[in-house]
């Protein structure tokens, strides 16, 4: 079989698996509306503990998981009639035995930050001795003391 022989398959394969994909994610739907909820945590376990089982000798089990886990994620996300969709606000869909994995990636993703640009990047708003910002009567904020004035003319 020559290179080319094989990357049409492989195309093929890639093909039938977002076929796949596409198909699992209608399933989805129609789920959520006959069950009414969006999580089934007890669903979920079972579906990750077949696919855990069922992995073949060439996809390490915890990759399959993995994959899994991404597809269910992907399945909760609220779609609207326009196609635009949103995951629920602040809420991250993490499993119990990822969550010290998790912890340290974002620990290691704040360093960085804080490493690369300073910690001025980190808000004032949530440090204990910030103050809210002042309004006026009607409504409109009113300016801190060393405010400076810039007209858009200046730049």
């Amino acid at each position: 079989m020559t290179l080319d022989e094989i990357r049409k398959k492989l195309d093929k394969i890639d093909f039938q698996i977002l076929k796949l994909l596409n198909t699992r994610m209608e399933l989805g739907l129609k789920t959520k509306k006959l069950k009414g909820a969006i999580e089934d945590f007890e669903r979920e376990a079972e579906v990750l503990a077949k696919i855990r089982s069922k992995s073949g000798a060439l996809i390490a089990p915890k990759f399959c998981e993995n994959l899994f886990k991404e597809i269910i994620t992907e399945s909760k996300k609220f779609t609207h009639d326009d196609g635009s969709f949103h995951y629920k606000k602040h809420k991250i869909y993490l499993y119990k035995e990822d969550f010290a994995a998790f912890k340290e990636n974002v620990e290691e993703m704040m360093d960085f930050i804080i490493e690369e640009k300073g910690s001025e990047v980190i808000s004032e708003r949530h440090q204990k001795d910030f103050k809210k910002e002042e309004h006026h009567q009607n409504g409109e904020m009113k300016a801190p003391d060393n405010f400076t004035d810039v007209d858009f003319d200046d730049i």
